[in-house]
């Protein structure tokens, strides 16, 4: 009975000529074009940071005000809810103001390395 099968044939496809490799502006452009795509509904959420474990607090800039734009991760226990951009930590009030479709509280916040404008555009972090 095995023997009747036959091995199926195989054909390999060039490459389109009309593809081009993606410099490093257009994966920039690209890049910016997903995070405005990503955060197009999204809202600001206000989280008590007594209530959230902050993980990565040495890349939080100390100066007040440079915090604005970092990229943040946001988690439950279980699972990653999504992203969000900062834009107010309050320290006195203890609280963390977040650009983010996410609707349910995460239960942990992630600080990243990437820093968006207010078009939300990355800029290089110095």
């Amino acid at each position: 009975m095995l023997k009747s099968i036959e091995k199926p044939s195989v054909t390999v496809l060039e490459a389109s000529a009309a593809l081009s490799k993606k410099t490093p502006e257009k994966k920039k452009i690209l890049g910016d074009l997903a995070y405005a795509k990503y955060l197009k509904e999204a809202k600001i959420r206000s989280l008590l940071m007594n209530y959230v474990e902050i993980r990565g607090r040495n890349a939080i800039p100390k100066e007040p005000g440079k915090e604005k734009g970092v990229l943040v991760g946001l988690r439950s226990k279980k699972r990653f809810l999504g992203v969000g951009v900062i834009k107010e930590i309050n320290r006195f009030k203890r609280t963390l103001k977040v650009l983010t479709p996410v609707r349910i509280k995460p239960s942990i916040v992630i600080i990243g390395k990437v820093k968006l404008d207010d078009k939300l555009r990355e800029i290089k972090v110095s």
